[in-house]
């Protein structure tokens, strides 16, 4: 029913509203886009993340003084550009246990103990090309910190429980960060990781290589 009264308004109701001026349209316009926009939404976005209110303020501004399309437009580009940021600049952790034996960023947890021989480090990503160098390189500056407090190294754990993908950069990371650990003396251990991913890194070859190199590869 609905359809067909649209589709009567079409051919009845546009030959009169063309005669009319478009600045007697205009009211219409600004009721609908007032109605479209959510304030209340804006403000969550504002306080939960300032990234998102910035990609939905400047669709909205955009949409406003252009047209619906290159606003959303702009959405999407800004959109894709946050997120690869996201995924370029992931939460990067040093971890302790706690009493309970579970391991927490020794941020958050100040009371988290570390181990004396060993440096658990945790990524809040997927390992893919877009971050693999970033989560090597603080893997081997945490290890250069607890040296030079006296740590005497032997085990360095990546937490992988929050990795849910592995592309083949990540997998070449991991080859090259056991190859410069054991070259320290010190052993590579993949621990938590999820079956998608352990399949993953065995089909690329890497428990052949950990092994060879001293380190482990663990699921649980």
């Amino acid at each position: 029913i609905s359809s067909l009264v649209v589709l009567l308004a079409v051919y009845l109701v546009l030959p009169v509203i063309a005669l009319l001026p478009l600045s007697a349209l205009a009211p219409l316009i600004i009721q609908g886009a007032i109605g479209v926009i959510n304030v209340h939404e804006f403000k969550v976005a504002w306080r939960a993340s300032r990234q998102e209110f910035l990609v939905m303020l400047s669709t909205c501004v955009v949409s406003l003084a252009l047209t619906v399309k290159e606003g959303l437009l702009v959405g999407f580009v800004l959109s894709v550009l946050k997120t690869m940021n996201e995924l370029a600049n992931p939460n990067l952790a040093v971890c302790g246990r706690l009493a309970d034996n579970s391991f927490r960023d020794i941020r958050n947890y100040p009371k988290a103990k570390q181990f004396g021989n060993a440096v658990v480090v945790r990524m809040d990503a997927r390992l893919s090309f877009a971050n693999a160098r970033k989560l090597k390189d603080f893997t081997l500056r945490a290890v250069r910190l607890r040296e030079q407090s006296g740590s005497q190294i032997q085990f360095v754990v990546i937490d992988t429980k929050a990795i849910n993908h592995v592309d083949l950069s990540g997998c070449e990371m991991l080859e090259v960060l056991s190859e410069t650990l054991q070259s320290h003396g010190q052993q590579l251990v993949l621990a938590n990781l999820k079956g998608p991913v352990s399949k993953c890194l065995s089909e690329a070859g890497l428990p052949a290589v950990l092994r060879m190199r001293g380190g482990h590869l663990c699921t649980s």
